[in-house]
């Protein structure tokens, strides 16, 4: 039989903090309350709720139709991002209205990136042709 000797090495370490106390490190946290938010669509965010709520400030006309149209498809973006399926750009333009308290309004929709190609820029390819896969053939049989 082997035997082993353990050696153990006491290292000081200086801390500016106290060494925590056994009934401290027992009680349970106190529970840190979950921020509770009013948001119509929460897959845009916080923040673009903020930005859209905030238009009203805004009083250049260029400075504004740019703000639409990039906010506009940035919407698209997280849209497309957390729900992983094709959106119209009117249901787009719809929003965008409603969150900016009709101070933003895109004039045409069809202005907006395309879906493939936000999707392309995140890797990401649609099948176009999920009705035009192969039919299966008909096997001939010989007589």
């Amino acid at each position: 039989m082997v035997r082993q000797r353990c050696l153990i090495v006491l290292i000081h370490v200086d801390s500016p903090y106290d060494m925590p106390k056994p009934e401290d490190l027992a009680c349970k946290p106190d529970l840190v309350e979950y921020p509770k938010r009013n948001m119509r669509y929460g897959h845009y965010g916080k923040y673009t709720q903020k930005i859209l709520e905030n238009s009203k400030d805004i009083q250049d006309v260029n400075e504004k139709k740019y703000l639409t149209k990039t906010m506009a498809n940035f919407m698209k973006k997280q849209f497309l991002v957390y729900n992983n399926d094709a959106v119209e750009n009117n249901v787009i333009a719809n929003q965008l209205k409603e969150l900016s308290n009709n101070q933003l309004e895109v004039e045409d929709p069809n202005e907006l990136l395309t879906t493939n190609s936000i999707l392309k820029a995140y890797g990401v390819q649609l099948n176009q042709n999920r009705n035009n896969s192969k039919k299966p053939t008909k096997k001939k049989f010989k007589k």
